[in-house]
Parts: C-alpha cells; sequence; structure tokens
C-alpha cells in the first residue's frame, strides 16, 4: 500500500500469471471500491492473458455481492471449465485405472536407510531432500 500511495508500483505473480495473481489484483481493486467488470476491465488492459478459474470467478462475484448487495452484478462470469474438472472419487477411480496417471507419480523415500517410511508427491521431492 505504501508503495502505491507514493506513486510507486507493486509486482504480484504467480505462477503463470493467469489466476491467482489476477485474482488478488482484482480483489484488491474491488476492495478500493471498483465494480468487478471495472477491475477485470483494469487488469485485462494490463494482462491481456489472464484465465481466471472457475473457483476464482465464483469467489470474485460473490465478493462482489458482499460488497454491494443491493445492486445487480455488474458481470456474470461464466463458471464452465476449460478444462474437465473430477472430483475425488472421479480421481481416485481414474487414478486406480490409468497407468498414465500413476507415471506421473514419484515415490521419494527417506534419506535416512533406517527408516522405512516414503511418500508420494507428484513430481516434487519432500522438502528435505530438495536442494
Amino acid at each position: 500500500m505504501a508503495a502505491l500511495a507514493s506513486g510507486g508500483a507493486v509486482l504480484v505473480h504467480c505462477f503463470r500469471g493467469k489466476s491467482r495473481s489476477t485474482t488478488a489484483v482484482v480483489q484488491y481493486l474491488m476492495h478500493t471500491g471498483l465494480k468487478l467488470k471495472v477491475a477485470l476491465d483494469i487488469t485485462k488492459a494490463a494482462r491481456p492473458s489472464i484465465d481466471i478459474n472457475v473457483g476464482f470467478r465464483q469467489a470474485l462475484m460473490d465478493l462482489e455481492k458482499e460488497l454491494w448487495p443491493h445492486e445487480p452484478p455488474s458481470v456474470l462470469l461464466s463458471l464452465k471449465s476449460k478444462r474437465p474438472v473430477l472430483t475425488s472419487a472421479a480421481r481416485s477411480t481414474s487414478n486406480a485405472s490409468s497407468s498414465a496417471t500413476a507415471s506421473c507419480a514419484t515415490t521419494f523415500s527417506a534419506s535416512s536407510s533406517s527408516s522405512s517410511s516414503s511418500s508420494t508427491v507428484r513430481g516434487r521431492a519432500p522438502p528435505a531432500e530438495r536442494q
């Protein structure tokens, strides 16, 4: 806030800068008094590649209702996902039957030879083993 108040800039980022960081910026703009549509338009003008995920879209629409309960929504965002969304039951069924999914999981053993515990982490070693 101090950087913005003094005329500076703030860098907000996430892995691709399309959903999480965009949602944070839009939420901040809404808390400064802008309606969802205006906040999205400003954010889209600064970063045209934004692509807010379905859950965050719903959260932003809910926030607008909370901030302006007696006004109609400024925009209705699509809640259809571009990617298939699996429920936990479907995910466990597909994991059991899909060799491609099973091959994505990597098992990392504890570094101590006396310990027989291991954990399955998708593509990343446990924190103690990362360097």
